[in-house]
This record gives C-alpha cells, sequence and structure tokens, in this order.
C-alpha cells in the first residue's frame, strides 16, 4: 500500500477533488466514512440520501454560486443534510463566480489547503445509519 511505503501517518489523510473530482470526494467519503480525517469537496454533489454517512467527517464545501455546469444547489443538499444529522459541513460560497473560477478561487485565494492540512481524524465510530427523520 502507497502509505506503508512512504510512512503516511494514517490519521492525517484527507480529501479533495474538483468537479467530477468533487463528486468523487464526497463519494469517497460515504463510502469510507472513517476512512479521513477530513473532506474539502469543490464544485461537486453527492447523493444526500448518503450524506448521513458523513456525519463526524469535518467538512468544507465550496462552490460558485453561478456555476453553470454543477449547480451549488448540489453541494448545499448535501451540507444541510449532513448537518441536520448532527455533522460539521461548512459551505463556503462564491457569489460571483462560475464553474471553472469557482475552482481556481477555492484553491488559490483560500485557507482550503491550509485547512485540510490541519485536521487530523478523531476516534469516530461507523456512521451507517439512516437520518429517517429528514426523508
Amino acid at each position: 500500500m502507497v502509505a506503508d511505503k512512504y510512512c503516511v501517518d494514517m490519521d492525517k489523510i484527507t480529501v479533495t477533488g474538483s468537479s467530477m473530482g468533487g463528486f468523487g470526494t464526497w463519494m469517497l467519503g460515504m463510502t469510507s466514512p472513517n476512512d479521513f480525517a477530513a473532506l474539502a469537496p469543490v464544485a461537486g454533489g453527492g447523493m444526500e440520501w448518503r450524506a448521513p454517512n458523513l456525519r463526524t467527517t469535518p467538512i468544507r464545501a465550496y462552490h460558485g454560486k453561478k456555476d453553470g455546469l454543477v449547480s451549488y444547489l448540489r453541494t448545499e443538499m448535501m451540507t444541510e443534510t449532513i448537518n441536520a444529522c448532527g455533522g460539521f459541513a461548512k459551505t463556503v460560497y462564491f457569489e460571483e463566480l462560475g464553474h471553472n473560477d469557482g475552482i481556481d478561487f477555492a484553491y488559490r485565494n483560500t485557507d482550503l489547503l491550509d485547512w485540510l492540512l490541519r485536521q487530523k481524524k478523531q476516534n469516530r465510530e461507523l456512521v451507517l445509519e439512516f437520518c429517517s427523520e429528514l426523508f
């Protein structure tokens, strides 16, 4: 495994990605909720019915409000669902930016990467229950 070869601190593995990588970030987190210290999806979305799996994972999701390729509502649905189940999802919107400009701004002009580097996985129990009060 790569982590073993390079002496990776398993408690500090985080995930970020943009556009389809943003969708992938959400999906990796939802399918392996105990594996990551934090997630930072950018201009992506996910299946909000699986979002409760992320309620113990710190998340910062970034999205341009004028994104014409992936609606910011995809991010909003994910973070609202996670937070309604007691999670820790923060959304950062860029009011005047579209898809590519929003992605570029997130990585160049925010503390996204610094925030990810500061995260450390806490002891969390597996969260695979359904947050029934939402659906």
